[in-house]
């Protein structure tokens, strides 16, 4: 079935339906950017927190620092995440 312009209801839903799609990818493309700024960012501070002078390879106390830079990074990103959701969350039944 045609609209006044010409163009059938179907194809309106087939364009619906593509920027749907787009707009999923798009934000999908959004979070993972924010992932990798992220691993960046964590890298950089455990790097200059736990490296010394760079070998061959990394030495035990300098993975164990590492590891335990990141997780600490990983928790206190969660934490902050977790008590924004809830902020937004009390503001939002507050209204």
């Amino acid at each position: 079935m045609n609209d006044m312009y010409g163009s059938s209801s179907d194809s309106k839903l087939g364009d619906d339906a593509n920027k749907e799609k787009i707009q999923e990818e798009l934000q999908q493309l959004t979070a993972l950017s924010e992932l990798q700024a992220q691993v960046v960012e964590f890298t950089d501070i455990c790097w200059d927190k736990c490296m010394g002078t760079p070998g061959s390879k990394l030495d035990s106390k300098t993975q164990t620092c590492m590891q335990n830079c990141v997780e600490r990074f990983l928790d206190v990103t969660m934490f902050v995440t977790n008590r924004f959701a809830q902020i937004v969350e009390k503001n939002q039944s507050m209204r």
